[in-house]
């Protein structure tokens, strides 16, 4: 079984909206592995769209609830998630104009998603226990970039768990600094990481974002997306 893919969101959207933060414990735990030789799964990448908040908001939790155990504590988890998200909660976080890329798998059920506000801050990165370890969340962030650059983003930045560091270095990410937290009483740490986008990639009219099925191997399918915040 392959490792499974958990980042978690920003300390700034703990403060915004109450139980989220992209808060690492102290404690070590299992880290984000790399997935190269995991066989991919086909999912469809594209833009977040109203209909999905729900989907999203699941994702969310789930994550947290049951993959995050690995990497904290009951305690800290709870202090974490005290609760699920309604479907308006996650569309007025999802809809405030930052990019969100979400990834469906063949039936249409979301199984991760990744956003990135006009600043270029990476909010959050989940994936759902049953896809994790399928390198969805590394295609994610290949898609991210590549939309990134074509808006003209020249610098991303997060705040990054034990795992997400581990997760965020392989993607050319730098650690700038380690921060010591207090959340509800609970100690953690996080990381604040960033990269410079180069000028290695020109950005197009529309991005074409292949991927390739786990069934036969062979077949590609391919997502457009269109380079545009919603808003």
């Amino acid at each position: 079984m392959g490792a499974r893919v958990w980042v978690g969101c920003s300390l700034g959207e703990a403060r915004a909206v109450p139980g989220c933060g992209q808060i690492p414990p102290g404690a070590g735990g299992r880290g984000l592995e790399s997935t190269d030789s995991v066989r991919p799964v086909e999912v469809t990448i594209r833009t977040y769209e109203r209909r999905d908040a729900a989907g999203v908001a699941d994702v969310f939790y789930r994550s947290v609830r049951e993959v995050a155990l690995s990497d904290y504590t009951a305690e800290q988890v709870k202090g974490w998630v005290p609760g699920r998200w309604d479907a308006e909660q996650e569309h007025r976080r999802s809809g405030d104009g930052r990019l969100v890329l979400v990834a469906a798998d063949e039936p249409g059920h979301l199984v991760a998603f990744i956003d990135v506000e006009p600043d270029g801050h990476i909010d959050r990165l989940f994936c759902a226990p049953e896809a994790a370890g399928r390198g969805i969340a590394s295609r994610l962030y290949e898609a991210l970039e590549t939309a990134a650059r074509a808006q003209g983003i020249e610098r991303l930045f997060t705040e990054a768990s034990e795992p997400a560091r581990r997760f965020f270095e392989r993607k050319g990410f730098t650690v700038l600094q380690r921060q010591d937290k207090i959340l509800r009483g609970v100690p953690i740490r996080n990381y604040r990481m960033a990269k410079t986008l180069g000028q290695d990639r020109q950005p197009s009219e529309s991005l074409q974002i292949t991927h390739r099925t786990d069934r036969t191997g062979s077949h590609d399918r391919q997502t457009a997306l269109r380079n545009e915040h919603r808003s």
